[in-house]
């Protein structure tokens, strides 16, 4: 599904998708099964898919370019700013989506605004890893 993560999802939320089987039938949920038991995922999108990916590219950064940290040996240290700039530098710009707004299930709704590369929904863009962390 473009633009969504793939996520844990828990069974008892998916009660009118689950078939006897246990596997779930919507192509929005993917189903594993092994030994008698199933995981449930399901496609998801927003900030709490967004921070894990951008906290980890952050990680990587800091691997990358960080300096060793006196007050934790062993440790690497970086500023957060500089950290910030080669996230926000090396993102893929997305634009907003067509159409702009998107109406929830419980009937809010919500309406991209883009300023250059930068949307209320995306912000910066997409991270990208191996971008962030090139020479």
């Amino acid at each position: 599904m473009e633009n969504q993560a793939l996520s844990a999802y828990p069974k008892a939320l998916l009660r009118d998708v689950i078939g006897a089987d246990g596997t779930a039938d919507s192509p929005q949920i993917v189903t594993y099964c092994r030994a008698n038991a199933c995981a449930h995922y399901n496609w998801l999108a927003g900030t709490s898919m967004a921070s894990p990916h951008a906290a980890g590219v952050a990680a990587l950064i800091v691997s990358k370019f960080g300096k060793p940290d006196p007050a934790h040996p062993g440790g690497l240290t970086m500023d957060p700013a500089g950290v910030e700039r080669r996230l926000v530098e090396t993102a893929v710009p997305l634009s907003c989506p067509n159409p702009r707004t998107h109406t929830y299930p419980n009937g809010g709704s919500a309406t991209c605004r883009q300023s250059g590369d930068r949307t209320s929904f995306y912000g910066a863009g997409l991270v990208d890893a191996q971008a962030a962390v090139a020479d």
